[in-house]
């Protein structure tokens, strides 16, 4: 797909949100949309993926870390019921980075996958239809959800943030979903085919952890043993999980994983069909993560971004955050910057990684004039430039919209309310222990703390 023809697959997928939930003129004048409780207010909170787990992969952590999250994949056992012990670990590294009196207290920010799309959609579409699986999956997911909760009740008892932990749901599964969405919509029903309302059954009445999950049901307000009915269908098994998540888990923030990208049209379907938003338990936010790093000259799925890309990607996710009343987290983004005239380029996923330079002000030039001279004239592939030109250089593709470059994007968007650099193999905010080579020499840190210095607001004077 050219250049050209993207963005204006772009400006079609503004279109389809205005067909779905609204003239932009209903959402002028809004205030931004509220932060999950106990999260950052002032500002959009920061967090960074840990590239390993270990006591040394907290040393990396600088001392004046402004991080608000550390994130990590707590995945259980796909195949049987298994300990919470990813998860326990992760509360094992919050507790040592909350006891260092030097390091912000941060919170956790958990993938959790209840399906599995690792081995591609014909095993996911496995998970969601067996019985045993399904079972296993809401079964783990209790697990880990009265994890949260324990430690919420342990931070209320102390001077640490409470709600210390969200978690992210199925980053593979839904983009498994819109590849085969591509060859068809019957996948979005499936009616009648999940076993979704006997495993929920099967899984509170399991006694998981000691506890009688129905008596703890009945201590937060839900009366009786009869579970509300849900459709055996995908959206039954999203609802189903939202209803299961809000009554077990209070304190304990969570979103499902949607992924953005050329094809974010498809995920506006998704959004829709799916009812990730439904109004009796919704979830505590959306999550858009980038498919693939987007900063790469040698793979040509992983093209970068120019400031005119992401201000229309941004602002089709802020009108999906402005109708549905629910905030956004962006996962999965590069901390890398682009490279000026002195300074090396970074591992290959990370050559020409550009949303730090557009979310936080860059040291670019506006007519990208000082970019390292030799990415400056790398040539970009022919498939992403207008159709009648044989090709575009770097500079001249990240010159479009330049201007833009030289601002902080960060407080456009009225739906953001998190950021998560990092993952996969991207560079992160906190050093990788076992990567050096990812070691961006503390820009990004520098940059997340000067924003959140600008964004603090002055102690309160006390009053005699």
């Amino acid at each position: 797909m050219s250049y050209v023809k993207r963005c204006v697959h772009m400006l079609l997928v503004c279109s389809a949100v205005v067909a779905l939930f609204g003239h932009p003129s209903s959402l002028l004048g809004r205030e931004k949309v509220p932060s999950p409780a106990g999260w950052p207010v002032h500002s959009v909170a920061m967090g960074s993926w840990l590239s390993s787990f270990g006591p040394k992969n907290v040393e990396m952590i600088p001392e004046d870390s402004p991080l608000d999250f550390i994130a990590a994949f707590v995945d259980p056992d796909i195949e049987e019921v298994s300990p919470p012990t990813t998860a326990r670990m992760m509360f094992s590294i919050l507790e040592s980075i909350n006891a260092k009196p030097t390091l912000k207290p941060c919170r956790l920010m958990m993938v959790v996958h209840t399906a599995s799309m690792s081995e591609g959609w014909e095993k996911g579409e496995k998970d969601i239809r067996d019985l045993a699986i399904v079972r296993t999956h809401f079964q783990n997911l209790i697990q880990i959800v009265l994890l949260c909760e324990k430690h919420h009740l342990r931070h209320q008892k102390t001077s640490l943030p409470p709600y210390p932990a969200a978690l992210v749901l199925n980053a593979g599964f839904f983009l498994q979903l819109q590849k085969q969405i591509l060859n068809g919509m019957e996948h979005l029903s499936m009616g009648g085919s999940l076993p979704v309302n006997e495993a929920l059954l099967d899984a509170l009445n399991s006694e998981l952890e000691a506890e009688d999950l129905f008596a703890l049901l009945e201590s937060r307000g839900w009366e009786g043993k009869i579970i509300p009915p849900f459709e055996n269908s995908l959206a039954g098994l999203v609802r189903a999980t939202n209803w299961m998540l809000r009554c077990l888990g209070p304190h304990t923030h969570f979103g499902w994983s949607i992924p953005f990208s050329w094809s974010v049209l498809i995920s506006k379907n998704l959004i829709g069909k799916l009812g990730f938003c439904h109004q009796e338990h919704p979830p505590s936010f959306l999550a858009f993560h980038q498919c693939g790093s987007l900063g790469s000259l040698t793979d040509r799925e992983s093209l970068p971004w120019n400031v005119t890309v992401w201000n229309k990607a941004m602002h089709y996710i802020d009108e999906v955050s402005q109708a549905s009343g629910l905030p956004i987290v962006l996962m999965n983004i590069s901390g890398a910057h682009l490279p000026l005239q002195d300074e090396a380029f970074l591992p290959s996923e990370n050559q020409i990684s550009t949303g730090v330079d557009f979310f936080f002000e860059s040291s670019l030039k506006k007519d990208v004039s000082n970019l390292n001279p030799s990415l400056a004239a790398h040539s970009l592939f022919s498939d992403t430039v207008e159709e009648g030109h044989s090709e575009i250089t770097v500079k001249d593709y990240l010159s479009e919209g330049g201007q833009g470059w030289k601002r902080c994007h960060l407080d456009d968007f009225r739906g953001l309310v998190a950021i998560i650099w990092g993952g996969y193999n991207m560079v992160g905010a906190i050093p990788s222990a076992t990567r050096p080579c990812f070691d961006d020499q503390g820009v990004l840190l520098k940059r997340i703390r000067e924003y959140v210095n600008q964004h603090t607001p002055p102690p309160q004077e006390k009053r005699d």
